[in-house]
């Protein structure tokens, strides 16, 4: 027996012993034959891997792989590589995060779908000398000094006060969300993603916020109102809709590694909240200082090195 990704669970694989999440609660018991609804359900419970009669990580991994169309496959493979250039590929975590890209985008495009276009910024080296030399250089503290961040919308406020309330239920929150159409699109997005990976559609503003929890939502609002004041920086510069995505999914990861970390608590909030929020000096920057931006990511291009 041995550990297997979610991702890699297949119809009639057998549990080798009893599957539990990560407050030792009981899932299901071993000897269980899987089938497509508990890979729906463990998916959405956050479980990450289960151990499987027989089979592990490698091997899987490798029938996986075997019974991928070669030309498809290359073609992932090569696609792959550009976007973990700057990574520290020699990297278990890496290696793994790098693998499950390809086998994701092979199931892409599979299914007749295309490859993702790789944004590429168009730089005239000369031009971005000159127009950099209008940008001063601060420090950062003065560059967020100077920054005028838009103030909150009293969406915000009234979130953070059925929040406060101990009387309040998610109905409450659910009325002053569906009042707010960027916000209500971005919660029923996130909880449709494959994140959850539930078996149908979440269409409620409820029952959205009863599968994210009322905890977070605070903290989605931030981050949905934080990123509509950087709407107006250079898709080539920062596609806010990829940068949406990853902010998104850094918290995720974040809020499931402190799921498994014994004793976390309440901690777990706020793992989900750095990771969100992680990438906002990206955005001061690009908007305050974008040619030196530019620059910078042409020199790291040119370099083959990290932004």
């Amino acid at each position: 027996m041995g550990k297997v990704n979610v991702d890699d669970l297949r119809t009639g694989m057998v549990l080798a012993s009893d599957l539990m999440d990560s407050m030792g609660k009981f899932l299901l018991g071993q000897g269980t034959v899987i089938h497509k609804k508990h890979i729906e359900i463990l998916k959405s419970w956050g479980i990450t891997e289960a151990d499987i009669e027989g089979l592990d990580q490698q091997k899987v991994a490798e029938e996986t792989t075997a019974q991928i169309d070669r030309a498809v496959l290359k073609k992932c493979e090569d696609y792959v590589s550009l976007l973990f250039q700057y990574s520290n590929c020699d990297h278990e975590a890496i290696k793994e995060l790098k693998r499950l890209k390809i086998l994701h985008l092979t199931q892409k495009l599979s299914s007749g779908g295309n490859l993702p276009e790789i944004a590429t910024l168009e730089v005239d080296a000369a031009n971005i000398s000159r127009e950099k030399e209008k940008e001063r250089l601060v420090s950062a503290e003065e560059l967020i000094r100077n920054v005028q961040f838009i103030s909150f919308p009293d969406i915000y406020y009234r979130i953070s006060k059925v929040l406060n309330d101990p009387s309040s239920s998610v109905s409450h929150l659910a009325e002053v969300i569906s009042k707010d159409m960027s916000l209500s699109t971005k919660l029923l997005r996130l909880a449709n993603s494959a994140f959850y990976g539930l078996p149908s559609k979440v269409d409620s503003v409820t029952r959205a916020i009863t599968l994210i929890g009322m905890d977070e939502i605070s903290t989605l609002a931030l981050g949905v109102i934080a990123v509509r004041f950087f709407e107006g920086i250079p898709q080539k510069l920062i596609d806010m809709k990829n940068f949406w995505l990853h902010s998104i999914a850094c918290g995720t990861i974040a809020s499931i590694l402190a799921r498994n970390k014994a004793k976390l608590g309440s901690a777990e909030e706020r793992f989900f909240v750095a990771g969100l929020l992680h990438d906002m000096g990206k955005l001061v920057v690009s908007k305050a200082m974008p040619q030196s931006t530019k620059q910078a990511i042409m020199e790291s291009r040119n370099r083959l090195t990290s932004l």
